[in-house]
């Protein structure tokens, strides 16, 4: 797992990532490389900026799979002679479907997600709007507002 903040790559590490790093690190393929032993097989880019498809572009192995889930902010140019010679399937996904939100209930439902880890900020309705704002801390990963 890639992210910015030390405070993300621990909370992955916790949550069961093999290891993390830092995508801005000068070393970062590398040790995102050493970290998987090789390149990887898919790579799911949850950014979708020049960089981030670059450096997915960078980690996948021949004939693997980029799939792009983040939402670009514009054009975002891509290395499609590398896509191209190392025969990378490039895919974009929008929408969630009926079946992964039953699934993610299920799982919420089962006790197999860690809930406390992933909702770090809760407000009763009356805050919304500071809910919204505690949004935009990249600290936090879901802010939760409860409806009494």
């Amino acid at each position: 797992v890639a992210d910015l903040l030390p405070s993300k790559r621990e909370r992955a590490e916790r949550l069961g990532a093999a290891g993390t790093f830092d995508p801005t690190a000068s070393d970062a393929v590398t040790s995102a490389l050493a970290l998987l032993g090789g390149p990887a097989a898919v790579v799911v880019d949850c950014v979708a900026r020049e960089s981030s498809v670059a450096q997915a572009i960078e980690l996948v192995d021949k004939g693997g799979a980029v799939m792009v889930v983040g939402v670009a902010a514009g054009a975002v140019p891509v290395r499609l002679d590398l896509i191209q010679d190392r025969e990378i399937a490039l895919i974009g996904s929008l929408m969630y479907v009926r079946e992964d939100y039953t699934a993610a209930m299920d799982l919420l439902s089962s006790g197999a997600v860690p809930v406390d880890e992933i909702i770090t900020a809760r407000y009763d309705f009356e805050h919304s709007a500071e809910a919204f704002g505690a949004s935009m801390d990249p600290e936090n990963v879901k802010v939760l507002v409860n409806i009494s």
